[in-house]
């Protein structure tokens, strides 16, 4: 019968070779129960089994999915064949044997062991004499053996002791650390008894405990004390941050002019950093308790003559769609407003916001963009935090963002915007004259009219080349006689509507509605505050 064996001829294990004894299986892989363990990464945990029949036949079944050559064929997981003398195995890309009848040289012998695991035994160089000089060595070291009694297994604590005795008998009398004359009494004796074994044990953890307790409970107090310090001292940071004060609570203010009748107000923290000129300005600051979040601020005002021919949400929606053909990432939301600033002055200035978000560089923004305009002047805010404190900076920009735009008083009764419909076909002249004639009527039901002209000898003003400083300042005279007279009108309408809506007197109360909506005609829509409150029928 031939005596295979296993011969590696490449990978780690490259020059070894493993003998195959009958009825044998062995296991190839990585993994640690193995027969034969290999630690290539391309070789599977159980990459194959070598069975041996009795009459000293191998066959090899595949277990991996990676790469098995056979005789130079590829092998699959699951495939059984016959290896004979000569046969070549290749697993993963650099590992490989081959089947070869033993003849002897260096080799391996695999033993199994009681529990099915095979323990491979080394035996480098053994030739035949060395064998038979190990074996006689063996064979008298046994026979020296014999007849003599052998001793019963000694318990733990019988060794135990032993050990101690054999210690002090060979002449080491040196105290162990840390035992105390009374242990050492102990371990003098010859035989120590079982209780004073236990006692001289506990005496040893007991000091190994304290130990560990003294350098353990430092450490402990340490970190107790310093966590306690880190969270009692820490500010407690805001939820939703809000406007920066200083240490006495006053509010960090700061202002900065983007036109002779607009400014900005904005949180004039210690780093704010202000750019620009009078026209234009970037302010970078940081708002909340904390100031830990950045606030990024842009305002300009540009002369936009073809302003003066578009309503207001046209010029809006115009605007937008230069703004996006500037910045690809420019994405505006879906909650644009119109709301009114100085309503307490006059027909109020109009205001239209829309959220957005936005990429620059690196980092991804959200904020509001306002829009304002007066005669041919367009003037834009963009206040914006970064996108990862939209959560918490968002109701501090929908609350305090309107009123970080400040229009002057002063100029809100004179304020006016361009229109698609004006008229085109008169003097400025002719407009302003006509529009004194209404005036002299004094009657609430030309008011619409009047402002239609008013506007019209303004914008005509506005797109001559040689503008007519004195009829500019007699229409700007009549605009704000015509809103000081809404104002008053507006006001004894208001008290009369809330006193017929505590008596219930619903006639009234339709006939006040009724006049309203004739004197504040569709004229002033985006141009006056109180035509919405009255389509609202809001008299409160």
């Amino acid at each position: 019968m031939t005596q295979l064996r296993i011969s590696f001829t490449a990978g780690e294990n490259q020059g070894e070779s493993y003998s195959l004894l009958p009825e044998q299986v062995v296991s190839v892989g990585r993994s640690h129960s193995n027969t034969i363990r290999l630690s290539a990464p391309d070789v599977s945990a159980k990459h194959l089994i070598i069975r041996m029949d009795k009459g000293g036949n191998a066959s090899v079944e595949v277990l991996s999915s990676r790469t098995t050559v056979i005789n130079g064929k590829n092998a699959s997981i699951g495939d059984m064949l016959k290896l004979l003398p000569g046969s070549m195995v290749q697993m993963g890309s650099n590992t490989s044997f081959i089947i070869e009848s033993e003849g002897g040289g260096d080799m391996k012998t695999i033993i199994p062991s009681d529990d099915n695991e095979k323990t491979a035994l080394p035996t480098p160089g053994w030739n035949n004499d060395s064998d038979s000089e190990k074996t006689t060595m063996r064979s008298s070291a046994d026979t020296a053996t014999v007849g003599k009694a052998v001793p019963p297994p000694a318990d733990n604590k019988t060794i135990g002791k032993s050990i101690v005795n054999t210690i002090l008998q060979f002449g080491n009398k040196r105290e162990p650390e840390n035992v105390s004359s009374e242990e050492t009494i102990a371990f003098q004796t010859r035989v120590a008894s079982d209780d004073e074994m236990d006692k001289i044990k506990k005496s040893i953890r007991s000091k190994q405990r304290k130990k560990v307790i003294l350098i353990a409970l430092p450490l402990f107090l340490f970190f107790s004390v310093a966590v306690f310090l880190y969270f009692y001292l820490k500010p407690s940071a805001e939820e939703f941050v809000t406007w920066p004060t200083d240490s006495s609570g006053k509010f960090l203010n700061g202002y900065r002019q983007i036109a002779p009748y607009l400014a900005l107000a904005y949180p004039n923290v210690p780093g704010c950093a202000l750019t620009g000129d009078d026209s234009g300005v970037e302010i970078n600051t940081r708002i909340g308790k904390l100031r830990d979040v950045r606030l990024h601020i842009l305002g300009k005002t540009v002369k936009d003559p073809a302003t003066l021919e578009q309503d207001h949400q046209d010029a809006f929606e115009k605007w937008m769609d230069a703004l996006q053909e500037q910045e690809v990432t420019l994405t505006f939301g879906g909650d644009r407003t119109t709301t009114f600033l100085n309503t307490s002055k006059g027909a109020g200035v109009p205001m239209t916001s829309i959220s957005y978000t936005r990429r620059v560089g690196n980092d991804d923004f959200w904020g509001y963009l306002f829009f304002l305009r007066n005669e041919d002047n367009i003037s834009t805010v963009m206040i914006e935090v970064e996108l990862g404190d939209q959560w918490r900076a968002e109701p501090f920009m929908h609350v305090q963002t309107p009123g970080m735009i400040i229009y002057a008083y002063q100029k809100t009764e004179e304020h006016w915007e361009g229109t698609s419909s004006y008229r085109r076909e008169t003097t400025v002249a002719e407009d302003i004259k006509e529009a004194f004639n209404f005036m002299e009527r004094k009657a609430p039901v030309y008011w619409g009219r009047i402002y239609y002209l008013l506007r019209s000898a303004l914008i005509k003003s506005a797109k001559s080349e040689t503008p007519d400083q004195e009829q500019i300042t007699d229409a700007l005279n009549m605009l704000v006689r015509l809103r000081r007279l809404q104002t008053t009108w507006y006001n004894t309408q208001r008290l009369a509507w809330q006193y017929a809506f505590r008596n219930e007197d619903k006639s009234t109360m339709n006939s006040i509605q009724a006049m309203g909506e004739s004197v504040f005609s569709s004229e002033f829509q985006y141009s006056d505050f109180r035509y919405d409150l009255i389509k609202r029928k809001d008299w409160k």
